[in-house]
């Protein structure tokens, strides 16, 4: 177990509750002596079974609503299958980002 004193948990505070949040349990000092414990929260583990039976629980996709589904480049095209121009212009560029117009 590591353990910080009170000066660097205030200097360091993040970075000792990422070693926390990563399973480590982090024994806090004042003078050179132990006075808190930080620890991890106890949560259930996501193993790979445990993940394959909620994957099992989840309700069906409705076979009708599996093909109802459309990409956006299809939904911006005519009935005829034409592509429309985008109704506002071309896209504008604010510095390194594009904007949608």
């Amino acid at each position: 177990m590591a353990s910080v004193t009170i000066r660097e948990l205030r200097v360091r505070g993040g970075a000792v509750v990422d070693r926390v949040a990563a399973s480590e349990r982090v024994t806090i000092t004042r003078s050179g002596k132990p006075v808190a414990e930080l620890r991890p929260l106890p949560g259930e583990a996501l193993t790979a079974p445990l993940l394959l039976e909620r994957w099992r629980r989840l309700p069906r996709l409705d076979p009708v609503a599996r093909g109802a589904t459309s990409s956006f480049s299809t939904l911006r095209c005519e009935p005829g299958g034409k592509r429309t121009e985008r109704p506002h212009g071309p896209r504008r560029i604010i510095g390194r980002r594009r904007i949608p117009s």
